[in-house]
């Protein structure tokens, strides 16, 4: 059986037999605000999730989705998590993971309408403006 994944479509790693499989650990997060910059209304969830879904369905990926709140100096935010792993079923470089990782950033920045989201990902965080805020 092949299945899609971001490299297109393979067989998965350790689908027969059930032996454990391994790669090198890389993990990436987009960080995004949900409240619009200007006019503080907050933007629903489903927003993302439906940006992520068509993202994930055209490239063969899988991610995860988290509700959150920011809280910070005399104030806070809902917000949101998208969580990106190299995944040992279908292993991935930390390059491409990263990869996805700011595109999903920058489509989530400008859905959201933020001054920035921020990537963190192992060993590294990155902000990533907007054209207005740089």
């Amino acid at each position: 059986m092949k299945v899609r994944h971001a490299g297109g479509w393979a067989d998965p790693v350790g689908m027969e037999g059930g032996e454990m499989n391994s790669v090198q650990t890389y993990t990436a997060a987009v960080y995004c605000g949900r409240k619009v910059r200007y006019s503080g209304d907050v933007l629903p969830l489903s927003i993302a999730q439906e940006l992520i879904q068509q993202y994930v369905n055209d490239v063969g990926l899988c991610v995860t989705l988290t509700e959150t709140t920011f809280i910070y100096t005399n104030g806070n935010e809902p917000g949101l998590i998208v969580g990106l792993i190299n995944y040992p079923r279908f292993p991935s470089t930390p390059d491409a993971v990263q990869a996805h990782a700011e595109e999903l950033a920058r489509r989530l920045r400008t859905a959201y309408q933020q001054l920035g989201v921020s990537v963190v990902a192992s060993g590294e965080t990155k902000w990533m403006p907007s054209e207005e805020a740089k």
